[in-house]
C-alpha cells in the first residue's frame, strides 16, 4: 500500500486515476479547489476502499 497525494483531484483524469489507485488499496490524499466536488469524490473513493 502506498500513500499518494493527488493535486487537482476533481479533474476527470485525476478522478479516473484515483479510482484505479483505490482499487489497488492505496491511501489517497486529495487536494482541490472545489470543496463540494472533492467531498463527493472522497465519499465515492471511501466506498471503493481507499
Amino acid at each position: 500500500m502506498s500513500r499518494i497525494l493527488v493535486i487537482g483531484a476533481t479533474s476527470a483524469i485525476a478522478e479516473a486515476t484515483e479510482r484505479l489507485l483505490a482499487a489497488r488499496g492505496d491511501a489517497l490524499y486529495l487536494v482541490a479547489r472545489n470543496e463540494r466536488m472533492l467531498a463527493a469524490i472522497a465519499a465515492d473513493l471511501t466506498v471503493r476502499g481507499s
